[in-house]
């Protein structure tokens, strides 16, 4: 027994000599990794700081300048391309410099555009794949960013019940500053069209508002057509319920603190 466990530990070491002897770093390198930095980031937007920096990298350094061009990727199976077209722009091309670990470019995103409490995905996968050396291991060639607005001051919650015409739907947000009303937020009628019911969270300053709200057709939310209604739920989960017979216009008053 101790005579087949010799010869099995030397047959062992052989093989291990045999494996260092045949790998030389120099001839055979360990295989570079390209692709998008992070798989997943999670953003929260500031409206004065919405720019995120995409980032590619590669584990070592290459002899030249490697250029990755990206673009949306409606049809990838793990995750959803829900970003909406006018919430962002971006160039489409990362260049890796030359002797360098990473290259960048910026994602800009347009803060009017975003909805508080939304949160959406921008799906981006690097798509010239045969222009990187086949010396590379390409992963992470596709990453989905997570993207919401921030919210610095108190969310306020918009709510419809639209009766059988949302369409003509439309409302004006004013806050008083000095006295004097500031429109602060609006939508035009025909945005609500064959919808039931809408909900918007806006970001608001402390102070005193009033909400405009219109109907085209000038009679109201309710009750001829349909049982419409709308209100205002504050920050501490105060309802303000506003008044839905009414002709060409109404409003209400409520105080976020």
């Amino acid at each position: 027994m101790k005579k087949i466990k010799y010869i099995l530990a030397i047959t062992a070491l052989s093989v291990l000599m045999v494996n260092c002897e045949d790998y030389d770093p120099a001839v055979d390198p360990p295989a570079t990794a390209v692709g998008f930095k992070y798989a997943n980031p999670v953003l929260l937007l500031e409206e004065d700081n919405a720019t995120y920096e995409l980032e590619a990298a590669t584990t070592t350094p290459l002899d030249s300048d490697l250029t990755l061009n990206f673009e949306i990727n409606n049809n990838y199976s793990d995750a959803e391309h829900t970003a909406d077209a006018e919430d962002f722009s971006t160039n489409g091309t990362i260049v890796i410099p030359a002797g360098e670990l990473t290259g960048s470019t910026t994602i800009d995103f347009d803060y009017s555009q975003l909805n508080v409490g939304e949160t959406k995905q921008i799906v981006l996968s690097i798509v010239d794949t045969l222009a990187i050396p086949q010396t590379i291991n390409n992963t992470k060639m596709t990453t989905v960013i997570e993207y919401s607005p921030l919210c610095l001051f108190n969310e306020v919650s918009l709510g419809f019940t639209f009766d059988d015409y949302p369409e003509e739907t439309s409302w004006e947000l004013y806050r008083y500053e000095n006295g004097s009303p500031v429109l602060v937020n609006s939508v035009e009628a025909g945005v609500y069209e064959e919808m039931t019911s809408f909900e918007q969270v806006l970001c608001l300053e402390s102070g005193d508002y009033i909400l405009a709200v219109y109907d085209e057709y000038g009679d109201g939310f309710c009750c001829d057509y349909g049982d419409g209604a709308f209100a205002v739920t504050l920050a501490d989960g105060t309802v303000v319920n506003g008044n839905a017979e009414f002709g060409q216009n109404t409003t209400l008053e409520f105080t976020v603190e």
